[in-house]
């Protein structure tokens, strides 16, 4: 019926606006991130001074993950997507300007402050969802969006960066930098005039003005939703040494050059982008959110565990995939387990927290896998992640 498909359109447009806003902001995010060593070699940052520059970023979002999650169960979601963005673009022009090691560090400080919204974005699809649907709404909204957003930015950046070549040559390094910047202030003025507030009545209870990130993280850590919020970041973790020795591997143990890195890196978003935005959706209401973190924890650990066997690429594409499939079946089932845990007034903070423990894992996984790989061999940091989410993944879903 024509009315009837009419509400069905508006009670979707929200999820649709902040899809697109979560999307644009992370592919300024991909734009930057594989050509951000390059551009730092140029004017003379080290590889050990461009690692205190890529770890600024998580630093800072696990510092301010829970402060900006929980202003925005106090003065509403809307508001803190809209100024963080601004401050993206603000990152991102830094970036573009930079000539030295701090105004790198300082664009990076500013971008992970600012990226801190995505437990924002995460609240604010659980503020639209009842708590059944959850899951398979971060998963079909946020995932498909990290997806696409990941996977069409590493390729955007390198167009981007071919035309600056074509166009400036001289600006060709900054280039990439400025189009994110551009990008995130046309999304900021998109997300202020389209996209609605998803609470309109503020929480009724007194919040206050706390500005301790430690307070609010072990307030929550005590909460129901705590023990899953560790978990979680130990999955992350061992992802994240995964990902930190990824290129590492592609190029020690299958051969691969520089160009070819972007596109299995493209491959593999793709790949979550169809599993969190389409797959985990259909599954969900048939398997629930413990046979996805078990099943998904388990096809994550084989594919971790036998990827650097092989030296084939159809062994790492396989492997690759699987693993791919399985961290896009479990991520959005954790997320929408600890969304689940946690009451609608402290919705914004709990998430916050839990995107805050998530960067600090992201900040220790990628040392841990480096030094495993340094010392131990090519295939000692897949080992130890498959082994790790194997663990985690059995005993949190014996907690559901």
């Amino acid at each position: 019926m024509p009315g009837e498909n009419k509400r069905m359109e508006n009670s979707k447009r929200p999820f649709w606006i902040i899809f697109t806003t979560v999307t644009i902001d992370l592919l300024g995010f991909g734009m930057v991130l594989p050509l951000l060593p390059i551009y730092g070699r140029s004017f003379g940052v080290s590889e050990a001074q461009m690692g205190l520059v890529l770890g600024a970023y998580s630093l800072m979002q696990f510092l301010f993950a829970p402060l900006l999650g929980r202003l925005s169960d106090k003065i509403g979601r809307r508001p803190v997507l809209c100024i963080s963005i601004l401050g993206t673009a603000l990152g991102h022009f830094v970036l573009a300007l930079a000539g030295s090691f701090w105004l790198l560090i300082l664009g990076r400080v500013i971008d992970g402050i600012a990226g801190s919204n995505i437990a924002t974005a995460q609240a604010y699809i659980a503020d639209m969802s009842p708590p059944e649907q959850r899951t398979r709404n971060i998963g079909m909204w946020f995932g498909a969006a990290f997806g696409i957003g990941f996977a069409i930015g590493p390729f955007f950046g390198g167009l981007t960066y071919q035309f600056g070549q074509w166009v400036m040559p001289e600006y060709a390094e900054r280039m990439p930098f400025i189009v994110a910047g551009c990008l995130s202030l046309a999304n900021a003025v998109h997300a202020w005039f389209k996209l609605p507030e998803s609470i309109p009545d503020r929480s009724p209870f007194h919040m206050g003005w706390r500005t301790n990130s430690f307070a609010i993280i072990g307030e929550v850590l005590r909460s129901p939703a705590g023990r899953m919020v560790l978990m979680n970041a130990l999955i992350i973790m061992a992802f994240a040494q995964m990902e930190a020795t990824y290129a590492y591997l592609m190029v020690d143990r299958f051969g691969l050059d520089k160009s070819s890195i972007y596109w299995v890196f493209g491959g593999l978003g793709l790949t979550v982008a169809f599993v969190q935005g389409g797959l985990v959706r259909r599954i969900e209401p048939l398997l629930g959110d413990r046979k996805l973190i078990l099943w998904g924890g388990a096809a994550l650990a084989i594919g971790l565990i036998m990827l650097p066997v092989g030296q084939h690429i159809a062994w790492l594409f396989g492997f690759s995939l699987l693993m791919a499939l399985g961290n896009g079946l479990v991520s959005p089932a954790m997320t929408g387990v600890i969304s689940k845990s946690a009451s609608g007034a402290v919705q914004g903070e709990t998430m916050g927290v839990s995107a805050s423990m998530g960067s600090l894992a992201r900040f220790a996984g990628p040392a841990l896998g480096l030094v495993l790989y340094q010392y131990w061999g090519v295939s000692v940091p897949y080992v130890v992640a498959g082994v790790m989410i194997l663990m985690v993944t059995t005993i949190a879903s014996r907690r559901l």
